[in-house]
């Protein structure tokens, strides 16, 4: 079985903790990516990237974003999987690490609040009717939606 990983960093001029960023590792070798996710899941990646971290964010919402998002790649990309575990570095070479128990636990709470929003939304909008004119033949009664 081939292992994937999702790799993606979000700029560092956007962190209010000063220079910070996201890297990914192959073997021994260590690297810090600008902004863009690489990888299996890279479009929807970037996607979501772009439509969740903008502005000034701390190093601890970026990384709440870092696993939301990952799970989100995780769950619609076929060759996307496996447990998360992440790795943050601070200014100064401090490391703070999570692992795969606790990035989970927060994943299902990120999901139940998906979930929720996304009733709400849906309620929202289909509670807004898009108004049509229908055009009937002769003699036809006006039909109903449904």
């Amino acid at each position: 079985m081939k292992n994937y990983r999702l790799r993606w960093s979000i700029d560092p001029e956007k962190s209010q903790d000063g220079p910070a960023g996201l890297f990914h590792y192959s073997g021994t070798a260590f690297y810090q990516v600008d902004s863009k996710a690489i990888g299996q899941g890279l479009f929807l990646a970037n996607g979501l990237i772009s439509e969740y971290c903008s502005g000034v964010q701390s190093l601890e919402e970026l990384a709440s974003l870092a696993v939301f998002i990952t799970k989100k790649v995780k769950g619609r990309i076929d060759t996307c999987g496996g447990f998360t575990s992440l790795a943050i570095l601070r200014k100064g070479g401090d490391l703070a690490l999570a692992d795969s128990r606790t990035i989970e636990a927060l994943e299902d709470q990120q999901l139940e609040m998906e979930s929720a929003s996304q009733q709400t939304l849906k309620q929202r909008i289909t509670s807004k009717p898009l108004e049509v004119r229908w055009m009937l033949r002769q003699g036809k009664e006006e039909p109903e939606w449904g």
